[in-house]
Protein backbone atom coordinates (compact mmCIF):
# COMPACT_ATOMS: atom_id res chain seq x y z
CA UNK A 1 0.00 0.00 0.00
CA UNK A 2 2.82 2.20 0.62
CA UNK A 3 4.36 1.57 -2.47
CA UNK A 4 1.39 2.17 -4.47
CA UNK A 5 1.12 5.63 -2.69
CA UNK A 6 4.94 6.58 -3.69
CA UNK A 7 4.10 5.35 -7.47
CA UNK A 8 1.18 7.40 -7.48
CA UNK A 9 2.76 10.46 -5.91
CA UNK A 10 5.71 10.47 -8.04
CA UNK A 11 3.72 10.03 -10.94
CA UNK A 12 1.39 13.00 -9.74
CA UNK A 13 4.82 15.44 -9.06
CA UNK A 14 6.07 14.32 -12.83
CA UNK A 15 2.62 14.70 -14.90
CA UNK A 16 2.20 18.09 -13.87
CA UNK A 17 5.43 19.64 -14.91
CA UNK A 18 5.32 17.38 -18.16
CA UNK A 19 2.01 18.23 -19.43
CA UNK A 20 3.04 22.34 -18.48
CA UNK A 21 6.26 21.87 -20.79
CA UNK A 22 4.16 20.06 -23.54
CA UNK A 23 1.95 22.65 -23.74
CA UNK A 24 4.97 25.19 -23.74
CA UNK A 25 6.24 23.48 -26.97
CA UNK A 26 3.40 23.16 -28.64
CA UNK A 27 2.19 27.34 -28.40
CA UNK A 28 6.35 27.64 -29.88
CA UNK A 29 6.42 24.90 -32.48
CA UNK A 30 4.17 26.54 -35.30
CA UNK A 31 6.74 29.57 -35.28
CA UNK A 32 7.07 29.27 -39.08
CA UNK A 33 3.08 30.15 -39.26
CA UNK A 34 4.34 33.36 -37.07
CA UNK A 35 7.45 34.14 -39.89
CA UNK A 36 10.26 32.94 -37.41
CA UNK A 37 13.68 31.64 -38.88
CA UNK A 38 15.46 28.93 -37.02
CA UNK A 39 19.53 29.06 -36.58
CA UNK A 40 21.65 26.73 -34.69
CA UNK A 41 25.48 26.00 -34.94
CA UNK A 42 24.26 22.43 -35.75
CA UNK A 43 22.21 23.64 -38.37
CA UNK A 44 23.05 23.62 -42.36
CA UNK A 45 22.55 26.55 -44.60
CA UNK A 46 20.71 24.47 -47.03
CA UNK A 47 18.10 23.81 -44.48
CA UNK A 48 14.64 25.68 -45.02
CA UNK A 49 15.15 27.54 -41.49
CA UNK A 50 12.87 26.00 -39.41
CA UNK A 51 13.01 24.78 -35.82
CA UNK A 52 13.15 21.13 -36.86
CA UNK A 53 15.44 21.97 -40.01
CA UNK A 54 17.36 25.12 -38.72
CA UNK A 55 19.90 27.05 -40.84
CA UNK A 56 23.48 27.51 -39.64
CA UNK A 57 23.82 31.12 -40.38
CA UNK A 58 21.69 34.43 -41.10
CA UNK A 59 23.55 34.96 -44.27
CA UNK A 60 21.40 31.87 -45.76
CA UNK A 61 18.62 34.82 -45.34
CA UNK A 62 19.58 38.22 -45.74
CA UNK A 63 22.00 39.22 -47.89
CA UNK A 64 22.76 42.42 -46.03
CA UNK A 65 21.58 43.52 -42.71
CA UNK A 66 21.83 47.19 -41.74
CA UNK A 67 21.49 47.40 -38.25
CA UNK A 68 23.13 49.06 -35.14
CA UNK A 69 24.58 47.08 -32.38
CA UNK A 70 23.16 47.01 -29.22
CA UNK A 71 25.09 50.58 -27.66
CA UNK A 72 23.29 51.94 -30.61
CA UNK A 73 20.42 52.91 -32.16
CA UNK A 74 21.77 55.51 -34.59
CA UNK A 75 24.08 54.99 -37.55
CA UNK A 76 24.51 56.02 -41.11
CA UNK A 77 25.22 53.20 -43.69
CA UNK A 78 26.25 53.84 -47.58
CA UNK A 79 26.07 51.08 -49.59
CA UNK A 80 27.23 51.23 -53.07
CA UNK A 81 27.41 48.73 -56.14
CA UNK A 82 26.14 46.28 -54.41
CA UNK A 83 24.69 43.12 -55.25
CA UNK A 84 22.36 41.09 -52.95
CA UNK A 85 20.82 38.94 -54.73
CA UNK A 86 19.16 35.05 -54.40
CA UNK A 87 18.68 35.14 -50.63
CA UNK A 88 15.56 33.21 -48.51
CA UNK A 89 14.23 36.22 -47.23
CA UNK A 90 15.85 39.86 -47.62
CA UNK A 91 18.38 40.92 -50.26
CA UNK A 92 18.55 44.17 -47.84
CA UNK A 93 17.40 44.91 -44.41
CA UNK A 94 16.99 47.73 -42.34
CA UNK A 95 16.49 47.26 -38.54
CA UNK A 96 16.21 49.13 -35.41
CA UNK A 97 17.98 52.20 -37.07
CA UNK A 98 16.90 55.60 -36.73
CA UNK A 99 19.25 56.89 -38.80
CA UNK A 100 20.23 56.60 -42.58
CA UNK A 101 20.86 54.19 -44.88
CA UNK A 102 21.75 55.10 -48.58
CA UNK A 103 21.61 52.44 -51.19
CA UNK A 104 23.22 53.59 -54.79
CA UNK A 105 24.04 51.77 -58.09
CA UNK A 106 22.63 48.61 -56.83
CA UNK A 107 21.29 45.76 -57.56
CA UNK A 108 18.69 43.66 -55.24
CA UNK A 109 17.44 40.51 -56.86
CA UNK A 110 15.43 37.40 -56.72
CA UNK A 111 15.21 37.11 -52.78
CA UNK A 112 12.68 34.90 -51.75
CA UNK A 113 10.30 37.75 -49.63
CA UNK A 114 12.05 41.16 -50.12
CA UNK A 115 14.16 42.87 -51.82
CA UNK A 116 14.37 45.85 -49.62
CA UNK A 117 13.03 45.90 -45.93
CA UNK A 118 13.14 49.08 -44.22
CA UNK A 119 11.40 49.01 -40.64
CA UNK A 120 12.51 52.25 -39.20
CA UNK A 121 14.86 55.31 -40.39
CA UNK A 122 15.19 56.53 -43.41
CA UNK A 123 16.81 54.77 -47.04
CA UNK A 124 17.77 56.62 -49.98
CA UNK A 125 17.42 54.84 -53.33
CA UNK A 126 19.31 56.04 -55.91
CA UNK A 127 20.26 54.24 -59.99
CA UNK A 128 19.45 50.83 -58.23
CA UNK A 129 17.85 48.24 -59.83
CA UNK A 130 15.09 46.18 -57.33
CA UNK A 131 13.48 43.18 -59.51
CA UNK A 132 12.43 39.81 -59.61
CA UNK A 133 11.59 39.59 -55.57
CA UNK A 134 8.57 38.29 -54.17
CA UNK A 135 8.04 41.87 -53.00
CA UNK A 136 10.13 44.42 -54.60
CA UNK A 137 9.98 47.15 -51.39
CA UNK A 138 8.78 46.63 -48.16
CA UNK A 139 8.55 50.69 -46.38
CA UNK A 140 8.11 50.91 -42.50
CA UNK A 141 10.08 54.12 -42.18
CA UNK A 142 10.96 56.12 -45.07
CA UNK A 143 12.58 55.51 -48.30
CA UNK A 144 13.51 58.22 -50.61
CA UNK A 145 13.55 57.07 -54.18
CA UNK A 146 15.09 58.72 -56.53
CA UNK A 147 13.46 58.63 -60.14
CA UNK A 148 16.20 57.20 -61.89
CA UNK A 149 15.60 53.80 -60.06
CA UNK A 150 14.27 50.64 -61.33
CA UNK A 151 11.83 48.88 -59.27
CA UNK A 152 9.59 46.45 -61.33
CA UNK A 153 9.24 42.75 -62.31
CA UNK A 154 8.55 41.92 -58.38
CA UNK A 155 5.17 40.16 -57.69
CA UNK A 156 4.35 43.27 -55.51
CA UNK A 157 6.41 46.47 -56.16
CA UNK A 158 5.88 48.41 -53.00
CA UNK A 159 4.11 47.57 -49.81
CA UNK A 160 4.09 51.09 -47.69
CA UNK A 161 4.67 54.52 -49.17
CA UNK A 162 7.32 54.82 -51.70
CA UNK A 163 8.87 59.00 -51.85
CA UNK A 164 9.64 59.98 -54.82
CA UNK A 165 11.92 62.89 -54.73
CA UNK A 166 13.64 64.71 -57.86
CA UNK A 167 17.13 66.41 -56.74
CA UNK A 168 20.22 64.66 -55.68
Amino acid sequence: MTKTAITKTAMTKTAAPLAALAGMLLCTLPAQAQGRVFVSGSGVDTNPCTYAAPCRSFQQLVGIWVSPSTNLTVITATLNRINANNNDHYGVATAGNDGSTTIANSVISNNGLTGLQNDVGTVWLAKSVIAGNSTGVVVSGTVNSYQDNFIGNNSTPVSGTLTNVSTQ
